[in-house]
């Protein structure tokens, strides 16, 4: 795995919404060539929440639009931490400056009838939910500048929290459910549909034990499966999940049917 495909492959990850969607606006992040793009090795001691940051980060920095003015910059009152900016930009075309939050989300679409699609974002783990984040972002993250500490903290960056902008960047995959036709999945991006889940019940079908497999590490989430990795069986790739499954942990895997077809599915260890 090359560490520029990982920078690529979080570049082309597509908004989980364009513009603004019940208040929240996307930073619209300018085009870069990787060509001539040298990143550091992404730290892999850190948890993929914050490796996406370092990447997010080294790419802003690559950019010529924006200036970062600084990243996960503390709001503390008496001692305590009320929250943090992700970070501080400066649009260097309009001169304003921008607080902005970045959030990169793996959810299943529990494609459950006559739920509303929001309510249908789930993390593979259903530890977290789009509703959870977005309520977080909306009454927690982005008012960090209204508080008389946030305040302060801006202004020791030489910004009046007046002239600052909120946006958000709210990147997502989306997994719909394997037996189902294509979903619609509006108000949200059908783009960032990338694979579907499946129950590890259904996942002992016979029609799984001809295909091959690959269980990536978690930043290779980010990636489309491709050819060049070690495939194992049916047989072996069980022998790796089930501790995952017992555990209450979603595997992801990249399944081969052929060298053509190659695609994601998560392994759920119950039905949403």
């Amino acid at each position: 795995m090359k560490t520029l495909s990982i920078y690529d492959a979080f570049q082309k990850t597509p908004p989980l919404w364009y513009d603004n969607y019940e208040g929240l606006e996307q930073f619209v992040f300018p085009g870069i060539n990787l060509q001539d793009f040298s990143p550091l090795p992404i730290p892999k001691q850190l948890r993929l929440g914050h490796q996406l940051e370092f990447v997010f980060h080294q790419l802003l920095l690559h950019n010529h639009r924006y200036k970062v003015l600084a990243t996960n910059v503390p709001v503390r009152k008496n001692k305590i931490t009320l929250g943090e900016f992700d970070f501080i930009l400066r649009d260097l075309i309009t001169g304003k400056p921008i607080h902005l939050e970045l959030t990169y989300k793996f959810y299943i679409v529990t494609g459950v009838q006559n739920t509303p699609m929001e309510e249908q974002l789930l993390g593979p783990n259903f530890r977290d939910t789009y509703m959870q984040k977005k309520e977080r972002i909306i009454s927690h993250q982005l008012p960090l500048s209204s508080h008389k500490e946030g305040r302060n903290t801006l202004k020791e960056y030489g910004i009046d929290a007046k002239d600052l902008s909120k946006l958000v960047c709210f990147k997502s995959q989306l997994f719909t459910p394997y037996y189902s036709t294509k979903m619609d999945v509006t108000p949200f991006n059908s783009d960032c549909i990338r694979g579907s889940w499946i129950s590890n019940v259904d996942f002992e079908r016979e029609e799984f034990t001809s295909y091959q497999y690959y269980l990536p590490t978690k930043i290779e989430w980010l990636l489309p499966p491709y050819n060049e990795v070690e495939w194992c069986s049916y047989k072996d790739i069980l022998d790796s999940i089930l501790p995952r499954l017992e555990n209450n942990s979603a595997p992801m895997l990249w399944v081969k049917k052929s060298a053509m077809e190659l695609s994601k599915i998560f392994i759920l260890w119950r039905t949403p």
